[in-house]
Parts: structure tokens; sequence; C-alpha cells
């Protein structure tokens, strides 16, 4: 069994000097339980792949959606926690351990002011309606673990005005970026439990790109047509890696935190993009990142942005939580003893921009290594053997949390636009 750890406390330098944070777990099963999670965000990744509904660009932010679905198996009893723990697969993680690892992983999202390495906002709630008597059981849970508590929402009464205020809370907590996340017409009066995962993210790299090397190139449509895309160049020691089964090659790039780092997954065939999304599971990720090593590489990014809000109930059932869902059935009697709370809503919303990521005078980071510049001159050896990674058609892009390596966002970039 690993030494006990706090997210919070492992610098970059290991020096432990970050606030301190009340649940304590080990290294193993936060591993595991991320591990848990990598393995759940890309089977819903793939779900929505599948449908062939959204054939363009497509990023979801899984992590905001485990920890909602984890204070949902926090408060379920019976079936209702079966299914969700199924379909997170939480078997992997050991019982006594389960509680622990998500505390530690929900503080480090939610409630650290630890360094996230990039512009990064999230609203991550549940809403329930109002008046909702919870019991001592998950009061105390949530007290001892610092966990975020269930919200009380007048959705009978004032169902408008309840969905204007978790807007406004929801707008407040991503930087302003993310607005009206709640449609008009989607909260009434039978709405129980509504959860959202809104989450806004903005590049800052720890290198970061020099604007002047932005340049119009040319990006490879499907359906052989090309775009115009504003594309970012830099050369520099970074890890690169390649898959033969998935005929993909894979450059790493780090934010400014050093631990935060985005994974650029290209596929050797312009057209390689759906064997690539189908195919990526667990296994072969954790592969792909065995195989980087530091190589000299030039990396072609184009500037990213995206938004995109959708709710997630129908591919969650079809990852098996059902129950959770359905009136009568649902079971969060380790929340409510009345036993009539259920599901009505999960909704999901993402704003990200990735573009050149100079940090201002409030990033983190100094000193040559963030050198707007973000090119590093190699050698006549390096640059013989220098690598190529051009992302001039449809690619995609895992960011993660290097320390317990779980995926953030995942994503599919088919038509770049431009950031704002």
């Amino acid at each position: 069994m690993g030494s006990q750890v706090s997210l919070e406390g492992d610098t970059a330098d290991g020096s432990g000097d970050g606030e301190p944070r009340p649940a304590q777990t080990t290294r193993s099963h936060l591993l595991c339980l991320s591990r848990a999670h990598n393995k759940f965000c890309l089977q819903l990744f793939q779900e929505y792949c599948k449908d062939g509904k959204r054939t363009g660009n497509f990023v979801l932010a899984p992590l905001g959606i485990s920890i909602g679905l984890g204070l949902l198996h926090l408060g379920a009893k019976g079936t209702t926690q079966e299914e969700i723990a199924k379909a997170l697969h939480l078997h992997e993680v050991a019982a006594d351990q389960l509680l622990p690892a998500f505390a530690a992983i929900h503080y480090d999202t939610i409630k650290s002011h630890y360094p996230k390495g990039c512009v990064f906002g999230i609203a991550l709630g549940l809403f329930a309606q109002s008046p909702i008597y919870l019991t001592p059981h998950y009061e105390d849970m949530c007290l001892h673990y610092q966990i975020t508590r269930l919200k009380q929402a007048d959705f009978r009464n004032r169902p408008d005005k309840a969905r204007v205020e978790i807007n406004q809370w929801a707008e407040e907590r991503t930087n302003g970026r993310i607005k009206d996340v709640i449609p008009m017409g989607i909260i009434d009066r039978d709405t129980k439990i509504l959860g959202l995962s809104g989450l806004y993210m903005k590049s800052l790299w720890l290198h970061p790109f020099d604007p002047r090397k932005t340049t119009d190139q040319p990006f490879q449509l499907p359906m052989k047509e090309t775009l115009s895309v504003r594309m970012m160049c830099q050369q520099r020691l970074l890890r690169y890696g390649q898959h033969v089964k998935l005929d993909c090659e894979a450059v790493e790039l780090p934010f400014a935190n050093t631990y935060t780092t985005v994974l650029l997954l290209l596929p050797k065939k312009e057209d390689g993009i759906q064997k690539l999304e189908t195919k990526l599971d667990r296994k072969s990720l954790e592969a792909i990142y065995d195989s980087l090593a530091d190589e000299y590489v030039e990396v072609h990014f184009p500037r990213f942005r995206y938004e995109l809000g959708l709710t997630l109930g129908d591919k969650l059932q079809r990852l098996g939580m059902k129950t959770m869902f359905t009136m009568g059935k649902s079971d969060f009697s380790n929340i409510n003893s009345s036993r009539d709370l259920y599901v009505s809503r999960i909704f999901h919303h993402v704003y990200m921009e990735f573009d050149e990521g100079v940090p201002n005078g409030s990033a983190s980071g100094s000193g040559p290594k963030n050198s707007p510049s973000g090119t590093e001159e190699g050698n006549s050896s390096q640059e013989d053997d220098k690598k190529t990674f051009r992302c001039d058609h449809p690619f995609m892009f895992v960011i993660r949390d290097d320390r317990t390596g779980a995926i953030s966002f995942v994503g599919r970039v088919v038509r770049p636009l431009l950031a704002s």
C-alpha cells in the first residue's frame, strides 16, 4: 500500500507544501479510482461516437461527470447504487478506500486553489426540490470529507426563477463564459434532482506558442474539403510516441503547472479519426502513454474554440444507470429517507479554448521555460532526427492530471474554429 498522499501537497518538486486537506488516502487507491474513471470516460465518449449524430467537433469533460455521479452514488442505496458503481467501475477500488479517494479528487477538482495549469472554472452540483431534509449520515459524511452537499431549489413553485438562479451560479463559477446553461422550459414543477456539470478551460502552456509563428494553414476536412485555420507552431524536446494498432502518433504538451498535460492523438491517415475514436479504450490509451519518450518535435497545432451543452440521461442509461432516472424505483435514501427522489436530468456543458497560451501577469510560472517564444533551438543532431507532428486533419486530444492519470477532457477535432 502506498504512503498517505494529498493531491494539493504533491508539488512539482515533491516538497508537499500545498494546503492541507482533511481527506487522506493512498496513492495506489487514487490511481485505482482514476483508472476506473478513465475506463468509464472513454466508454461514455464512445457512446456518443457510435450513434453517428455528432460527426463534427465533440468534447466531453468526464471528470466533472464522474464526480457528479459519485455524489449521486454516495446518496444512493440498493439497485440504484449498484448500477452507478458498476457503470463507474468502482469495484476496482478497495471498498474502505473508495470514499477517501473520491473525496481527494473531488476536493482537488472543485475546492482546491492549487494551480490547474490553465484558466479553469467549474460549476458542479446537484439541485433538489426544496424543502428537503438531509439524513444525519449524509450531513456528517459531507462535512467530514468536505464533499459538496445537495443544494435546494424551489422547482415546484418557481421553476423558472430556480433556473435563472442556477444559471447565474454556473456563470459565476466559469469565469462568466458559460451562460444560460439550462434553457427555458426544461425545468418544471415535477423536477426532483437536477445534476449540472459545467467546465470552462483555456490553455496556459508551460512552453507557450509564439503568436508570431501562428500562420494560416490548410486543414483537411472530411469529403476532401479543406479549411484555412490559424496553425500554431513550436519545436522543442517533447514526449512523443506511436500506437501501431490504432495507426496514430502522439505528442504531449504540458500546461503551466507541469502536471496537467494535453495528449494530441493524430491518425496517420487523413480519414483515420473514426477508427481511432472507436478503438481507443483504457488499455490502448495506457499503451500510448507508456510509449512516450523524449524526442525533438516540431508541432503544428490549430487554435481551437469549442462550446457545447447537452443532457446525459440517454447515454448514462445505455451504460447501465437506469434506476436512478425512474420515479418509484430510484433509491436515494442515504440523502433523504422519503424515497421519492429521482434524477430528472443531468446537464453537461463544456467551453474550451486552445490558443498560444501566453501566461498573463497572474499566470503561474516564470523564467526561460515560460518564454513566449515557445521554441527551443536544437543542435544539428536533434534537427536531423526531428519529428514533425502536423495536426492538419481530424485528430483527438486527452487532457489529464499526471499525478493520478485522471482524464479531465477528451475530444475530437474535425473542424477547428478560430479562438476568440
